[in-house]
């Protein structure tokens, strides 16, 4: 149930769903404060951040709603006292609770950190600075303190009295981390992205501040060499975030850079940095500072350099960290090779690979060189198959040339992608790898891979009720129809004559419903018309109907366009199969289908015209269902237009 929510929603100074003052409110959070519990503490603290907002109210409802009797009506404030008592006491109340060490403590300095910002602009300067000197006396780390009056020094200083920004930037000050583990964490471990938070600086030179800040805070450290020996098993774990799971620390590997750029030998700190990492759990292992120092040695010992990067490459515990440092310091031919051996030995995952997708350096290899290591990946697994996927497809981005020499890669990865199924459930999307297919397609018929392309893609489209229905998955299947109608048609026109799921499915991908009204091209449009007769001709009991549903009646559905008329195929359509029963019935299914933007008697008038006509058609059954239909017509106009006057719509 909602309870948790309800009960937090008694608490905010404005639109608090209840009565009771400001000093009722406190007293029974007191008393819900007093207990061993974690778990109501928690939302204690919740209930204390509401109160302690002020700004952004809202509410749904009234304050409380019984049935027949008057709602209550939500305590307001009267007096300026009254505010500073209640808004205060929330804000003295959270501050004490963030000053602990358990999971309630956490989340108050969090919830009260994001408030210092807006309290601040409300003229709570004094409260403010009573809790972040409370704070600063008893915690030693608060980042999200310093992170909010950071920020409203950047975007508010222009709005505040001078002497309220000397005060904040007295505050930043005092809540700093004086000591080489809190300023770890927060130059290292967690750096926020607006780093340094107080200072509003260019985004080039913000990025220079703060290599220079994890610079000094190394070299400080590496004149301790005992202390910065005593800090590398945290450095070497990845820290807990707020969905308790683990994430990596954000600049290890800048840090571990700085380390390598200041030591005196490669082994100084190499030896004690692996031993730290080792010492870590496996799943909770942070390889970024063994990254940052390897590549860090580039500089100043590239020999030491590579030798340490292929033994890693070798060392089932440290191999994870290869395709990182190869990244960094640039990918070789050698480089590849190792990672396929490594990829085949188990020691490395696909996803650490998932890397060398960016930068484009894999692209700078010829396709003999990168080959061995797709043919390993395709053939591993489904993660792995996905991995070379986006290999492939980033290798070939804006360079298609090289994709001559990878033919065979590409029709492996496509048996592969069905293999392990990956066409529907994940699509062929993925790190743009349609983009490796379509360019294959387009060598035409006469080209032997592109017709076992088509035949590939044929049989996954006819037997896959999830195929991806993204728009290069569309993409695809037009250029099948209108490239390979050979080979595609027999296989998926099958595929909807056999089955009324696929059928449904096939719909879903080959047209395209109305959708708040505009309509895009229906990819069945792409196969040739002579194709679709036949296959209607030689199914008359299934596929007239699937085409009369998937075809697009009209020629378009601009409201505003006169010529709008009965569209070439359907007409011919209804020439030859209009006779049939269920013919008709599918005309209508495909009228009622989608959605529309604003009146629907917009959109039904669209088809008064070309159905109209067909009353005169020269076929009598024709001329027969055409009347029916018409006054189906007229008769889904007059309902739309009763709709229309009881919800006030107007016709656009």
């Amino acid at each position: 149930n909602n309870a948790t929510e309800q009960y937090k929603a008694l608490f905010p100074i404005l639109l608090g769903n209840t009565s009771a003052n400001g000093e009722a409110r406190l007293m029974v959070l007191d008393r819900a404060s007093d207990t061993g519990d974690d778990a109501q503490r928690i939302i204690v603290v919740e209930a204390l951040a509401q109160g302690a907002q002020t700004r952004h109210f809202s509410r749904f409802g009234n304050a409380g709603a019984h049935g027949t009797r008057p709602s209550l009506q939500s305590w307001w404030p009267s007096r300026d006292d009254e505010i500073q008592q209640y808004c205060g006491g929330c804000v003295h109340r959270l501050a004490a609770f963030a000053t602990g060490n358990d999971q309630p403590a956490a989340l108050a300095r969090k919830l009260l950190g994001f408030e210092l910002r807006s309290l601040i602009h409300s003229g709570f300067i004094d409260i403010v600075e009573e809790v972040c000197q409370q704070l600063a006396e008893r915690v030693e780390y608060w980042p999200e303190g310093l992170e909010s009056l950071g920020r409203t020094i950047r975007f508010d200083a222009d709005e505040l009295d001078p002497q309220v920004v000397d005060r904040v930037k007295g505050l930043i000050a005092s809540l700093k981390p004086k000591d080489f583990e809190s300023r770890l964490r927060l130059i290292v471990t967690e750096m926020s992205w607006d780093y340094p938070d107080d200072e509003d600086l260019d985004f080039d030179v913000q990025r220079q501040r703060q290599a220079e800040d994890i610079h000094q805070l190394a070299r400080e450290l590496v004149e301790i060499p005992e202390d910065l020996a005593g800090h590398l098993p945290k450095l070497s774990q990845m820290p807990m975030n707020d969905a308790a799971s683990r994430v990596p620390q954000r600049r290890t590997m800048d840090f571990g850079s700085a380390i390598a750029e200041l030591t005196e030998s490669p082994s100084t700190w190499f030896k004690p940095i692996v031993a730290a990492l080792l010492a870590t759990p496996e799943r909770e292992r942070d390889y970024g500072l063994l990254i940052g120092y390897v590549t860090g040695l580039v500089r100043t010992f590239p020999d030491s350099a590579e030798q340490l990067k292929r033994g890693l490459a070798t060392t089932p515990e440290l191999a994870p960290a290869f395709p990182s440092i190869c990244l960094r310091i640039g990918i070789t031919d050698a480089d590849i090779t190792i990672a396929a051996e490594a990829l085949e030995a188990g020691m490395i995952h696909p996803v650490h690979l998932r890397q060398w997708t960016m930068g484009g350096q894999l692209a700078k290899h010829p396709a003999d060189s990168v080959a061995p290591l797709l043919d390993a990946m395709l053939r591993r697994d489904g993660d792995s198959c996905l991995v070379a996927l986006e290999l492939m497809a980033m290798y070939s981005y804006r360079n298609t040339a090289g994709l001559e020499n990878l033919r065979p890669q590409i029709r492996l990865a496509l048996d592969s992608a069905a293999k392990w199924g990956l066409i529907g459930t994940a699509g062929l999307g993925i790190g743009n790898f349609d983009d490796v297919l379509l360019w294959l397609l387009k060598k035409g018929r006469e080209d032997e891979d592109a017709r076992a392309v088509a035949l590939g893609l044929s049989m996954e489209l006819a037997n896959s009720e999830l195929f991806d229905e993204i728009p290069r998955s569309r993409e695809l299947v037009s250029m099948l129809l209108s490239g390979f109608p050979e080979i595609s048609w027999p296989i998926i026109g099958e595929a909807v004559i056999s089955s009324p799921a696929k059928a449904f499915t096939l719909k879903l991908i080959l047209g395209e419903g109305i959708s708040f009204g505009h309509r895009h091209r229906p990819v069945i449009l792409s196969l040739p018309e002579e194709t679709l007769f036949a296959w209607c001709h030689a199914n008359p009991d299934r596929a007239p109907m699937f085409a009369a549903e998937t075809f697009p009646c009209l020629t378009g559905y601009d409201v505003g366009n006169p010529d709008t008329g009965l569209h070439p195929v359907m007409g011919e359509l209804i020439d030859q199969f209009g006779h049939l029963d269920d013919f008709w019935k599918a005309i209508g299914r495909n009228i009622h289908m989608g959605g529309w933007s604003g009146s629907m008697t917009t959109y039904y008038e669209l088809y008064r015209r070309p159905l109209g006509a067909l009353q005169d058609h020269k076929t009598p059954k024709v001329r027969t269902w055409a009347r029916r239909i018409m006054r189906d017509l007229e008769s889904s106009i007059q309902e739309a237009r009763k709709d229309d006057e009881s919800e006030g719509v107007a016709d656009i």
